[in-house]
């Protein structure tokens, strides 16, 4: 579900300048988007650790576990570009 605002905000700013006409705006929501949605991954992987160290992997069966490990690898990468891109609008000269 974060994946879709992530990569509406990319996909904006990839073929437009900018999305309220102020870049450092822009930069903030960007990285204040990616920093939101990077966190629930990030989370989960913590989760997993632990869980793997008393046993309580899912028991749903090993193709929608590595789904699910897919779509939380998708989000994270997604956040993090979305974080450089909010980042790199803050070095825009006005």
């Amino acid at each position: 579900m974060l994946l879709v605002p992530l990569t509406g905000y990319l996909a904006w700013m990839t073929w437009a300048a900018t999305v309220t006409g102020v870049a450092r705006v822009d930069g903030a929501a960007g990285v204040l988007l990616g920093l939101y949605a990077g966190a629930h991954p990030a989370a989960n992987a913590i989760d997993l650790i632990f869980a793997s160290r008393r046993g309580l992997w899912r028991d749903s069966g090993p193709w929608n576990s590595f789904v699910w490990l897919l779509l939380n690898a998708a989000v994270l990468a997604a956040s993090l570009f979305a974080v450089i891109v909010g980042a790199a609008q803050f070095s825009i000269r006005l």
